[in-house]
């Protein structure tokens, strides 16, 4: 507040003097400035999951591949620096089993954190499908109503899409679980 007050001080000085230079003062006074305030050291431990600044608001991190194979085990790297993955099986229906949650610790490191990604499905060929299954410590997750139980595998259809939200699970001593919630869309 005191700044403030010295601030609207000096503006009426500065003020008073151009005004009293037209009407013809001859005196000079230089009016005081306000010396800088010093508002500490910015803790960048607050700030430091705020931003996110890879590739803006439109996204370009993309794997686009094809492949004459039915079943693939993906590793880490098949996925962990893509937003999305869009495969196109050329041989017949695809199933592509995610790595266990132990291979992707570096993908979401620490409890509750979180990581999206789509997946497409980019054949044309009806009936070709692609479907995603899940290794030791991924639990693959659906809207409860639309499946009963635990589910361990999704197909997505031909020109479908499904987008993942890989989330880290609270680690135990024995375990590295990260729940993977799906929506799937079809075209």
């Amino acid at each position: 507040m005191d700044y403030l007050k010295q601030n609207h001080l000096s503006i009426l000085i500065i003020g008073f003097l151009v005004l009293s230079s037209f009407l013809g003062g001859s005196e000079s006074v230089q009016a005081p400035v306000p010396e800088p305030k010093d508002v500490g050291a910015i803790d960048i431990s607050r700030i430091t999951n705020l931003f996110r600044f890879d590739a803006g608001v439109t996204r370009s991190y993309t794997n686009a591949t094809s492949t004459d194979v039915t079943s693939y085990t993906a590793v880490a790297a098949d996925i962990v620096n893509y937003d999305i993955v869009l495969i196109t099986p050329t041989k017949g229906s695809l199933t592509i089993t995610l790595p266990a949650s132990s291979t992707l610790s570096s993908f979401v490191p620490t409890a509750g954190d979180m990581a999206e990604q789509c997946w497409h499905n980019a054949t044309t060929t009806a009936g070709i499908t692609l479907t995603i299954a899940t290794a030791t410590g991924i639990d693959l997750e659906t809207a409860s109503s639309t499946v009963t139980g635990p589910v361990n595998s999704l197909a997505i259809p031909s020109n479908g899409f499904a987008c993942l939200k890989y989330i880290r699970k609270t680690a135990t001593a024995s375990a590295f679980d990260i729940g993977v919630l799906v929506n799937r869309y079809a075209n």
